[in-house]
C-alpha cells in the first residue's frame, strides 16, 4: 500500500511540474497590431494573464518581466517587426471614444541589459534594420527640415545639436563620437506605415555603476496622435496659454529656419526628400 502511494505522490508531483512547464512554455511569443478590440487583442497576443487598469477611461493592458526569450512581434503583412528581450509590453485604449475599444498604442520597453556601447549601438541598428527593409517609410514631422545624414541633426552653424528634437535619418550610421554625444539625451526615429507611427527611443546614462541604455519602441495610430496634437492646441488658444496669432508666426519662423537648414544640408552633400 505505501508503495502504491509513493507513485501516485510521484506520478502527482510530475504532473504538476509538467503542467507547470508546459504552461509557462505555452506563450512562445507574443503577437500585436493596432486598431483592433484591445480585449480580443489581449486575448490573441499569447500573454496568458495581464494586468488591466482603467483611469478615467484610459485602460491599460500590461504584462512585465516578460522572459528573455519571448519576443514580441508586430504581425501587419508587410510590416512585421520582432523585438526583445523586453521588460514591459502595454496595450492601450480609450473608452471614450466611440471606436470598440480599439488599440491606438502599444509600447514595448526593452530590458536594460545594454552595457556598453558597442552593445547598445549594435541592438539599435539592428532593429532599424527591420524597419528599413518592410515597408515602412521614414517619418519626417512637418515642425522639422526634411534631411537626410548628419544634416538631421545639426544647427544652423553646422555644429551637434542633441536638443534639436526631430527623428535621425535611420540610413545614416552614426560615428561613436556623434553616438554618445547624441544619446545622452533622447533620440528618436520614426516611420509610418498604414496609418500606424513607429517610433524607437533611444538614450543612455552612465555613472559610477555603469552604462544603462533606456530603449522603447512604441507603435501609434497616427489619425488619434494628430486629432491629439489639435485638441491640444485648441484647449492652450482656449486657455490663453496661446494665441492663434502666435501659432501662425511660429509657423512662419519654423518654415524659415527650415528652408535653412535644408539649404545647408544640401551644401554639405546631404539630400532633402520631397514631403
Amino acid at each position: 500500500m505505501k508503495r502504491v502511494l509513493t507513485w501516485l505522490t510521484i506520478l502527482l508531483v510530475a504532473g504538476l511540474i509538467a503542467y507547470y512547464y508546459l504552461g509557462t512554455k505555452k506563450m512562445l511569443e507574443i503577437k500585436f497590431d493596432l486598431g483592433k478590440n484591445i480585449v480580443e487583442t489581449a486575448k490573441g497576443s499569447g500573454i496568458p494573464e495581464f494586468s488591466v487598469d482603467n483611469v478615467n477611461g484610459s485602460i491599460f493592458y500590461e504584462k512585465n518581466q516578460i522572459p528573455d526569450d519571448i519576443p514580441a512581434r508586430y504581425i501587419r503583412p508587410g510590416y512585421e517587426i520582432t523585438a526583445s528581450p523586453l521588460f514591459a509590453f502595454t496595450l492601450y485604449a480609450d473608452e471614450k471614444k466611440n471606436n470598440n475599444l480599439a488599440v491606438s498604442n502599444v509600447t514595448l520597453q526593452f530590458k536594460s541589459h545594454l552595457k556598453t556601447h558597442e552593445a547598445g549601438q549594435a541592438f539599435v541598428e539592428k532593429l532599424i534594420a527591420q524597419f528599413q527593409k518592410g515597408k515602412w517609410q521614414r517619418k519626417i514631422d512637418e515642425t522639422c527640415p526634411a534631411v537626410t545624414g548628419r544634416s538631421t541633426f545639426l544647427d544652423e552653424a553646422g555644429n551637434l545639436n542633441p536638443e534639436r528634437g526631430c527623428a535621425l535619418d535611420p540610413n545614416y550610421k552614426l560615428t561613436r563620437d556623434e553616438w554618445l554625444q547624441m544619446f545622452l539625451t533622447t533620440q528618436y526615429y520614426e516611420w509610418s506605415g498604414e496609418g500606424v507611427l513607429a517610433e524607437l527611443s533611444v538614450r543612455y546614462n552612465s555613472d559610477s555603476s555603469g552604462i544603462t541604455y533606456t530603449i522603447f519602441l512604441e507603435f501609434k495610430d497616427e489619425i488619434t496622435q494628430e486629432k491629439l496634437y489639435a485638441k491640444k492646441l485648441a484647449d492652450d488658444v482656449a486657455a490663453g496659454k496661446i494665441s492663434v496669432a502666435e501659432i501662425v508666426s511660429d509657423k512662419v519662423e519654423r518654415k524659415i529656419n527650415n528652408d535653412l537648414l535644408e539649404a545647408n544640408a544640401i551644401k554639405r552633400g546631404d539630400t532633402v526628400i520631397p514631403r
